[in-house]
């Protein structure tokens, strides 16, 4: 299968996951290793780290995939966020750690935004499967200032086109605009 968002790195650590597991290793000691392990049954299939590092987020393949958010510094399952029916695509924390999309696979095609302060969806809609997810801050009103809505952009796959999204989220009330 394919990994997307495969590989991070954090001060003297490398993140990346192989089978069902997620590995934060050291690059120069083999034997410094750490396994969060029992969080999937299928292969993992992506993965994200926040910017604080403090939490990573896994999603696999299969039917009913789970999305793990593992407390980093612990190794523990902080959430397990079971809405999607098939393969998890893309995983992208907010710039500031608050929300975490997940993106379905082409068979899933369904999109959350999941608060990592309580583990509840703020929003979700259907897509076309999204290849790529990037967060972009703040929406700013007419005098530049930051209003209370999170910008992000996604590209998905259109047929054999891509399309570039850009998106609003008003978490306040769930809505989502493009």
């Amino acid at each position: 299968g394919h990994l997307s968002n495969s590989l991070f790195s954090h001060k003297d650590k490398m993140i990346y996951a192989a089978g069902g597991n997620v590995i934060i290793a050291n690059p120069d000691d083999p034997h410094d290793q750490n396994f969060l392990t029992g969080g999937h049954e299928n292969q993992i299939t992506t993965i994200a780290v926040n910017t604080k590092a403090d939490q990573i987020a896994s999603g696999g393949e299969g039917q009913a995939p789970d999305v793990i958010v593992w407390d980093f510094p612990s190794g523990k399952i902080r959430y397990r966020l079971q809405e999607h029916e098939h393969g998890i695509s893309v995983l992208a924390f907010s710039n500031d750690g608050r929300f975490l999309a997940t993106c379905g696979n082409a068979l899933d095609k369904k999109f959350f935004i999941w608060d990592m302060t309580t583990g509840m969806i703020v929003a979700s809609t259907y897509f076309d499967p999204i290849l790529m997810i990037t967060w972009g801050g703040r929406v700013r009103d007419k005098k530049r200032r930051p209003t209370s809505s999170f910008l992000f952009a996604t590209i998905s796959a259109v047929g054999k086109a891509q399309k570039v999204s850009l998106w609003a989220l008003h978490p306040s009330t769930g809505k989502l605009e493009s």
